[in-house]
């Protein structure tokens, strides 16, 4: 390998560009001519001063280059080969930051570290393989654990931050546990999506990051504004942020929070896909989300990116961070955003702004504290409810631009959290972590939705109707302590972490109204000449229910020890305590004058239901995992996942509630690390089981609300004695970063194939879990940059695709009512005639590309366009009667960027 060292030639006798070695020798020289000059402004008494602030103005382009210009405005002599070199880029630096920390950023994603050898000589080398050690960035510091080539770069305290690498993937994260770790060495299947990736695809949003995300299914919900999430048939209703205690994000329960995340203050999201029994007790069999806040930084940076797109789309961001005093040790970050949004059909839009602001102060050598704040105020007029069919099933053959909506729907969620964290390493084998996330969501909604199938030859059936009006809130406090470090037993290093969290969720004081119309019939609209102007907005509806009391309440401890039985080997075992409680109070209300059932006044209470009760659980083993390594790049592995979740929602015919879920999550692996750990690939297969189902024995005590307590949270009434199981089986493959210089790749297939078994469902045995969920599901996205000529290296060009194989739906819905009258003199609609339906959405594929120009050192601009082909497609199918949405046709995004 050639060795670069002052004093060697610049160029070739023609003037022109150097060759390998020549333009390696040309930075030695270069960097050596300009000591005299430059020096003295960094040293004293013959010693580089290397925390003295420096204006660097080192644009983007090759790393060789890039070195080439920092050599001569820093002083510093380097030494390097020219093959770590070569077909590498930089994104440059600019600013006045200290040498460490331009190197630091200069070097970001480009797989290398470098260490002072004298006052101004600098060595670069390649990164070496880390395992699961603690990531510090490039710069690797004698008695510290190493770098990661894609980690830590960017001069975040953070050791998982992807900000900077300019890479499609991670050498560290913690989804699957306490303690940072290589995706090779995660005995699960998970994935990342970094920030590089956040901004290639423009993924502002939470909804947009699980529609990239491998693995993840998207199902429009009940209006234009809600999603579900599912991985391997189960849905995830849980996120962690910072690898905290799981958040609920289901807004289908009073205690959840809406998935309003937006994805401009995450550095990066991390997925885990199966059970995590070990750390978030009783979770979702499908998976967690663990999203990883933006971190501070040692030097100043300021972000600004402005959007605008189809259908007057516009979006602004600021991100500004860096020192704030105390000698450096105490950082800040500030980002703002504010999106508005419209839609390619009519009436419907939405707005978000967030507010995110984070300090961290190093208290000491060893400890770090942090605290911050994120606020989001977001609001739209929603599309409710969807689309109709004929009664048969069959399309309506709409526009895709219909919207039944109404211009005086609203739905807002105003979310205010805040959070608290501290890192403390004891010595180099130990250190401890504390998080704590205080997360509130107000939330109100009224929307009206046009409801009913089409008769195929009348044209008729579709009428106004009332869709939920509610007033709700989710105060949910998340907190995870944990201890980690290392030991040596049978002449090997061991690892142990110790742990424990708690969440609790308050959802007291919301009000629901099942339907705001004073009474039926309902008004017929007309779905192919329909006109959203010519209904006013009526009065809300009676409330149904209020919310006196409505606490959960789930906390637990978990022991997970790493064993090292072989150099090769190693067993990770693992053990959890978890207990959960349920405390409500529910008053159900008048809604009419009624003597015959209770009712003297509007609003009067008619019937209180007071559910409380508690389970615990010791679950061994919650997680066994075991896995060998093939050399350094390779490993393969078997896990064994624990799945135990509650059921509380139904209750037996003496209101308690019925056993947990139980199950396993299997799976076995191969994963594969590049040796600079820039690339990753990795494949599972993998089966899930749950058993100890419910099993319908009855009303009960309540035929009158057809088993729905007064809560309208509970149904009675069940036992867990069916003949019931929920099998899901498949293969995932992943392939994450650079596989050729300039060339990165996110590449995520997984074919999935569930069912339902047992003599209990009777016809509908072997039917899937989810059938909207496909069995074949392929997400990839790629980007080229350009590293030749002056122009054409400041480009970029990407492209993606999206393609899933068909889905389907299937049931009954009433196609002929009658209204009667009640005793007490309210109007009551009856179904007299029920049509079963079957329809499939068919596999579909959608492509996109991006090309991104850097016009100046800190300026780009940037177009995405989506659904190249403006393919025609319901991106999720419902009933007859609604829940089918369209697919967004064609559409760009066209974005200015600019970095400081």
């Amino acid at each position: 390998m050639k060795k670069l060292h002052a004093g060697e030639a610049v160029r070739g006798n023609n003037g022109a560009a150097p060759s390998r070695h020549g333009l390696a020798i040309a930075l030695a020289l270069a960097t050596a001519m300009s000591v005299g000059s430059v020096l003295p402004a960094l040293a004293q008494s013959g010693t580089v001063q290397q925390e003295q602030v420096i204006e660097f103005d080192v644009p983007a382009g090759p790393l060789s280059s890039a070195l080439l210009r920092f050599g001569q405005q820093s002083g510093l002599q380097f030494n390097v080969g020219s093959d770590l070199t070569d077909g590498k880029r930089s994104a440059g630096v600019k600013g006045r930051l200290s040498a460490e920390t331009a190197l630091r950023t200069l070097l970001s994603g480009s797989g290398l570290t470098f260490r002072f050898a004298g006052p101004r000589t600098v060595v670069i080398e390649a990164a070496p393989d880390v395992g699961d050690a603690r990531v510090l960035g490039p710069l690797r510091i004698e008695g510290a654990s190493s770098g990661s080539a894609v980690n830590g770069t960017n001069g975040s305290r953070d050791v998982t931050a992807t900000e900077g690498t300019n890479s499609y993937t991670t050498g560290a994260m913690t989804v699957a546990g306490k303690t940072p770790q290589s995706i090779k060495d995660t005995p699960q299947s998970v994935s990342v999506v970094t920030q590089q990736q956040l901004q290639d695809q423009k993924i502002t949003d939470f909804r947009s990051l699980m529609d990239k995300a491998t693995g993840i299914s998207v199902v429009a919900g009940n209006d234009s504004e809600s999603r579900r999430f599912y991985s391997r048939g189960f849905e995830i209703t849980r996120v962690q942020v910072d690898g905290g205690a799981p958040l609920s994000i289901s807004d289908s329960t009073v205690n959840g929070g809406t998935s309003s995340f937006d994805m401009s203050i995450y550095d990066h999201a991390e997925i885990l896909r199966g059970a995590d029994g070990l750390f978030n007790g009783f979770g979702d069999p499908g998976g967690v989300i663990n999203l990883v806040r933006k971190q501070p930084l040692d030097h100043t940076q300021v972000i600004i990116e402005a959007d605008y797109g189809s259908w007057s789309n516009a979006r602004f961001m600021v991100d500004a961070a860096g020192p704030l005093g105390l000698s450096e040790r105490l950082r800040g970050r500030v980002v703002v955003s504010n999106e508005d949004r419209s839609y390619f059909y009519g009436v419907a839009e939405s707005s978000r702004t967030t507010l995110y602001g984070i300090v961290d102060y190093l208290v000491g050598p060893n400890t770090v504290v942090r605290g911050g704040l994120n606020i989001t105020r977001a609001d739209s007029i929603p599309f409710g409810a969807g689309l109709p069919r004929y009664e048969d099933g069959s399309d309506l053959r709409l526009d895709r631009a219909t919207c039944l909506c109404f211009p005086w729907n609203t739905r807002v969620a105003d979310t205010d959290e805040y959070f608290i964290g501290i890192d403390h390493d004891f010595n180099k084998a130990w250190s401890a972590k504390l998080n704590v996330t205080s997360f509130k969501q107000f939330r109100t909604q009224k929307i009206g939705t046009v409801t009913r199938a089409v008769n195929s030859s009348t044209l008729a059936g579709p009428v106004f109707a009332g869709g939920l009006t509610a007033t709700t809130g989710s105060d949910q406090l998340a907190a995870d302590a944990s201890v980690s470090g290392t030991f040596t037993m049978f002449g090997r290093e061991q690892k142990l972490t110790l742990g424990a969290n708690y969440m609790t969720a308050d959802g007291a004081g919301g009000y629901s109204s099942a339907n705001f119309f004073a009474s039926p019939p309902a008004q017929p609209v007309n779905i192919f000449d329909f006109n959203p102007w010519a209904y006013l907005e009526p009065a809300s509806g009676q409330p149904t229910t209020f919310r006196k009391k409505h606490e959960i309440s789930q906390y637990g401890a978990y022991v997970t020890l790493g064993l090292h039985l072989l150099d090769p080997l190693r067993l990770n075992l693992g053990v959890r305590y978890s207990h959960y409680e349920y405390d409500a109070i529910a008053h159900g209300l008048c809604t009419v004058v009624s003597p015959a059932i209770g009712c003297s006044a509007i609003g009067n209470v008619r019937r209180v239901t007071n559910t409380k009760y508690e389970t615990s659980d010791t679950s061994w083993p919650p997680l066994v995992a075991i896995s060998y390594a093939f050399g350094k790049s390779v490993s393969a592995y078997a896990s064994y996942t624990d799945i135990y979740q509650e059921q509380s929602t139904y209750v037996t015919n003496s209101g308690d509630p019925i056993d947990p879920l139980t199950g396993s999550n299997m799976e076995v692996g191969v994963k594969w690390e590049s040796r600079d750990g820039g690339l990753n690939a990795s494949m599972s297969a993998f089966r899930l089981k749950q058993v100890n189902f419910p099993l319908f024995v009855g009303y009960g005590d309540y035929e009158d609300t057809f088993g729905v307590l007064p809560d309208g949270l509970h149904s009675c009434c069940y036992n867990n004695e069916a003949d019931r199981e929920r099998l899901s089986k498949g293969l995932d493959v992943e392939v994450t970063g650079q596989v050729m210089p300039g060339l990165q790749v996110a590449f995520g297939y997984t074919y999935n194939k569930t069912s339902q078994e047992g003599s209990y469902y009777g016809t509908g045995q072997g039917q899937p879990l989810v059938s909207l969920a496909p069995e074949h599901l392929l997400k990839l996205w790629a980007t080229y940059r350009f590293d030749s000529g002056e122009y054409l290296s400041r480009l970029t060009i990407g492209a993606g695709v999206n393609s899933q194989s068909s889905s389907y739906t299937s049931g009954s819905a009433c196609v002929e009512f009658r209204t009667i009258t009640n005793p007490e003199g309210s109007l009551t609609t009856q179904c007299l005639r029920s049509a079963p339906f079957e329809f499939t959405q068919g596999g579909y594929t959608v492509f996109s590309a991006r090309v991104a120009y850097q016009l100046t050192d800190s300026w780009s601009i940037a177009l995405n366009l989506n659904n190249l082909t403006d393919k025609t497609y319901y991106r999720t199918v419902g009933t007859t009667v609604g829940g089918n949405w369209f697919g967004d046709p064609r559409s760009y995004m066209l974005s200015l960027r600019g970095r400081f």
